[in-house]
């Protein structure tokens, strides 16, 4: 697998290995996102399974709101590199902006109140899984 990941340069190309290792082994689904250099979110890639193959959801992809270094939920908490967590449905019963009051404050609708970040560099990338 690492093998597999870094023997090339070319993250679209690392993102796309990482997707086929992932699907259908151990989730339906995988989501992809990593911190510009910048510390903006943007969702890079958005992949399930549909009859066995993969189908990608390029209109989940894109600019994300920003991440709050207060907040407590696990995707947040990932991409400040913090250790992995275990979630459950108990988990999403509060809102992330219930959970922490500046996020997108004042925006019922978080990822159309950011602006675009740059794309996000290979050298400072960190990912997270969902």
């Amino acid at each position: 697998m690492t093998t597999q990941l870094t023997s090339t340069l070319s993250v679209d190309e690392a993102l796309r290995r990482l997707v086929s290792l992932v699907l259908p082994r151990l989730a339906d689904w995988a989501v992809i996102d990593l911190i510009s250099e910048r510390d903006e979110v943007w969702r890079t890639k958005v992949v399930h399974l549909e009859d066995g193959l993969p189908v990608s959801r390029r209109d989940l992809e894109g600019p994300m709101a920003p991440v709050p270094d207060e907040s407590p939920m696990p995707l947040s908490r990932a991409l400040r590199g913090a250790s992995s967590t275990i979630a459950g449905p108990e988990t999403y019963e509060v809102s992330p902006t219930r959970a922490s009051p500046s996020s997108s404050a004042g925006c019922s609708r978080p990822r159309e109140c950011t602006r675009p970040p740059s794309p996000p560099s290979a050298g400072c990338a960190r990912s997270s899984a969902p």
